[in-house]
């Protein structure tokens, strides 16, 4: 009896010992993406500077689908006439920010909020981004916290945290979607573990069962695309992955369900975009039908814009990787930026065939998008820089075989290139001057909320080029886009000849037009309908080139005009 009690002792011993032991590697394994997490979040905080509610258009948009569902008003433009179905923005983020507007219905309480959860959202994003790419890239841990870290330095990517913006949960999303599809590949098990200790290759094996392993994966592929329509780009890149590491038939299975899955929103988008007057579709619509109509309608001006987009692309992914960059040095540190961004998604292939797959799609989309916009690569900056790292990490074990000499001057090179990254990088998220446009914006909602508030009847009609989705939300009035977004166009602005916005005019019913940017938008428009209908327009109110006027046309000037009744 003695023996057998002495004998259990010893093994509930072993157990412990070996609970305690794993129980150590976790927190071991949990210290890493919880610094690189408070560091992100220390960062952003220190480059916040508040901002009031709509100054950048997509997120008044956002803050007033996250209100219609906060008060039970179903998915629609609250704010706008007709109160329409919302047609272009995924249904995700307002769904995340309804709950805001009940703690903090004021404008100015609910952007607090929401812009403190994004900060959240980003922080978090980061810290699985170092876990990500050390237990599932197989990086070492000092290589996971310089590609974590220099990807949250990017001061674009906490620009769409600082107002309520949908990047900050699409970037979180993302990589939990990667980190689980690296796993179901099996990632890194044709890769060696780079500097980790034990020998051990990440995600060597992938889970068995399909609530454990394909469901999650396909749960957050659709969060992804049902925050952001672009991440469609990771889904075609996740069936990519699963069919080359685990066959056609696994790859096509998810293919055939998260399609299955976005279809209800392709349908609610489809006919929300069909009942818009076809003046609104351009800025109300879905962007299926909206790019599709205006690649049919110039496929030759579409193909000659692509050039432009590339140059585009070229330019944002040099100063992902090169911040602060003068304009003279650009042309010669592009090709090195291109180099080390192709050389790292070849060595990211290698390790999870999906990502590398999802970043190209993602990339080529923003070629063909025909308006340049640098939000689109703020997304993806961290996996710019990762890619970066795998290139200069493939570089320093290269040069172990070469003489002592060429080391030494690649690891110099690598020092350089991180040094100078972190400072200027640095630097610029902490620098007041870089966040100047947005103070510019800031000022110039204030005024013109001011000026509508104060000579404008309740149940007026405003329209403006960007700020329209701001007008409800800060002065109850209603507010409706008043130029087409046509980008890409050879014949006419990316905001449309005098006669396209004499009809989203009358399709709105918009009886005030804020001009925004002095003449640029509407001057043509108000110069015609000046000389064709004198006396029609009365300027109420004007600051620093933006004007508020009120548009006195009756039907016979619209008749004069050339504009349709509806």
């Amino acid at each position: 009896m003695i023996e057998r009690e002495e004998l259990q002792g010893r093994a509930d011993a072993l157990a412990g010992a070996g609970l305690a032991a794993r129980v150590e590697r976790s927190l071991a394994g949990a210290r890493l993406p919880l610094a690189v997490a408070v560091i992100a979040l220390l960062a952003g905080l220190a480059a916040w500077r508040p901002a009031p509610l709509g100054i950048w258009h997509d997120d008044g948009v956002y803050g007033q689908l996250g209100r219609a569902l906060a008060a039970g008003h179903g998915y629609h433009l609250d704010g706008v006439p007709g109160s329409p179905a919302a047609a272009r923005f995924p249904p995700v983020y307002p769904a995340v920010l309804a709950p805001l507007w009940r703690l903090a219905p004021s404008p100015a309480a609910f952007a607090r909020l929401a812009v403190g959860l994004n900060l959240l959202l980003l922080a978090l994003a980061a810290g699985a981004f170092a876990s990500y790419v050390r237990d599932r890239l197989g990086l070492g841990a000092a290589a996971a916290a310089i590609a974590a870290i220099g990807g949250w330095l990017h001061l674009q990517l906490w620009y769409t945290a600082f107002v309520p913006l949908s990047e900050p949960l699409f970037v979180l999303l993302l990589v939990l979607a990667l980190a689980r599809l690296a796993r179901l590949e099996g990632a890194a098990a044709r890769e060696p573990a780079v500097g980790r200790a034990d020998g051990r290759t990440a995600a060597a094996t992938a889970p068995r069962g399909l609530v454990r392993g394909w469901v999650p994966l396909v749960v957050l592929l659709l969060l992804i695309v049902h925050t952001r329509s672009i991440g469609v780009a990771f889904v075609a890149g996740a069936v990519i992955g699963i069919a080359v590491r685990r066959g056609v038939v696994r790859g096509g299975a998810v293919a055939l369900a998260t399609g299955a899955g976005m279809l209800p929103w392709w349908w609610w988008s489809g006919r929300a975009t069909a009942a818009l007057p076809l003046p609104l579709r351009d800025m109300l619509g879905g962007y299926q039908d909206w790019l599709g109509a205006r690649i049919a309608a110039d496929p030759g001006g579409f193909m000659t814009s692509l050039g432009g987009s590339v140059g585009h692309l070229v330019t944002a992914l040099t100063r992902a990787l090169f911040p602060s960059l003068p304009g003279l040095l650009l042309p010669v540190l592009a090709p090195v930026a291109l180099v080390a961004v192709a050389a790292g998604l070849w060595l990211l292939g290698r390790r999870s065939p999906g990502a590398a797959w999802g970043l190209a799609a993602y990339l080529a989309i923003v070629i063909v998008w025909p308006f340049p916009d640098l939000r689109l690569v703020a997304a993806v900056a961290p996996l710019l820089i990762l890619c970066a790292v795998l290139a200069i990490d493939a570089a320093l074990r290269a040069a172990r075989r070469r003489p002592a000499a060429f080391a030494d001057a690649v690891r110099a090179l690598a020092m350089v290139w991180l040094v100078g990254y972190a400072l200027s990088a640095g630097a610029r998220l902490l620098n007041p001057a870089s966040t100047q446009m947005q103070a510019v914006r800031s000022r110039q909602l204030e005024w013109v909320m001011a000026a509508i508030a104060q000579v404008t009847e309740p149940r007026a009609v405003i329209g403006a080029p960007e700020l329209w989705p701001a007008i409800p939300l800060h002065t109850g009035r209603l507010g409706a886009p008043s130029a087409p977004f046509r980008p890409g166009a050879t014949d006419r602005p990316v905001w449309g000849l005098p006669e396209d916005q004499y009809r989203v005019w009358a399709a709105a019913g918009i009886g005030y037009l804020v001009t925004e940017d002095g003449r640029r938008v509407h001057g043509a428009a108000l110069d015609r309908l000046d000389a064709a209908c004198p006396g029609a327009l009365a300027v109420l109110a004007f600051w620093e080139g933006v004007a508020l006027v009120r548009l006195g046309w009756d039907e016979s000037c619209r008749a004069r005009l050339g504009v349709p009744q509806h």
